[in-house]
């Protein structure tokens, strides 16, 4: 009977030793995945900001509310603008007063905007806000790359390689301005453009004060755009994203 007893003792151990060793190779299997493997935060970032591009280039439509206030040399207000992207390059603007009353539609179309005035029926299209509203222009800045500002997409050719965060990248524009591109601390997001004269003078600063997050998607919350040479100050408040039709 001691013999039994001490022969049972003796598979037991041995089958637990087994199973013990078992499920250590396992763990330790485990742990190195995820310790050894473990995808470094850059990596991670890049991933993260290709996503959100790859969602906002190919969006066949992408909304928001936008309140925001305006100051130049001549004139004063605040308004309320319903965005509505049909592409990256396509931007339809209804824009309000503060009582909620229509006053206008903007469309940006390529480098050229679409105006109409909705109580003075008047229509203006070309490259740049006609008089009276030309005071109201960000400075030498495309309404191509202006679309691109709104959604805090960078306005130069990136890459992996370009995007890290808390870099700050150096590009030249499509017609000759060195613009420096400042990405935040722990993210590829951006916390501030600076387009600069030819005479290296600040022309138009961007400020991206606040994001938020919609369906998953890094967007502006809040944004103040500064163009310096004709005084002009844009603040602007986004809310009621909505991401739709993404090929």
């Amino acid at each position: 009977m001691i013999k039994i007893i001490k022969d049972l003792k003796k598979n037991y151990h041995s089958k637990y030793l087994l199973f013990s060793l078992l499920y250590l190779s396992f763990y330790l299997s485990q742990c190195s995945n995820v310790f050894l493997f473990k995808p470094k935060p850059e990596t991670l970032q890049s991933k993260m900001f290709w996503e959100r591009v790859r969602v906002l280039n190919f969006s066949k439509n992408l909304s928001a509310i936008c309140h925001f206030n305006y100051i130049s040399n001549e004139n004063k207000g605040r308004a309320i603008a319903k965005l509505n992207y049909h592409t990256i390059d396509s931007l339809n603007i209804l824009l309000r007063d503060p009582l909620g009353r229509k006053v206008a539609t903007l469309n940006f179309l390529g480098d050229e905007y679409y105006l109409q005035l909705l109580r003075e029926r008047k229509f203006y299209n070309g490259k740049e806000l006609p008089d009276p509203y030309n005071s109201m222009n960000i400075s030498r800045v495309s309404f191509s790359d202006l679309r691109k500002i709104l959604l805090a997409i960078p306005i130069f050719n990136y890459s992996e390689k370009t995007l890290k965060p808390g870099k700050i990248v150096k590009s030249v524009t499509d017609n000759g301005l060195l613009v420096n591109s400042f990405f935040k601390i722990n993210s590829v997001i951006l916390e501030k453009i600076v387009i600069f004269t030819e005479k290296n003078e600040p022309l138009t600063t961007v400020f991206y004060e606040k994001y938020q997050v919609t369906d998953g998607i890094i967007m502006p919350k809040s944004i103040k755009i500064i163009s310096h040479d004709n005084h002009f100050n844009l603040d602007l408040h986004f809310s009621a994203y909505s991401i739709k039709n993404i090929q």
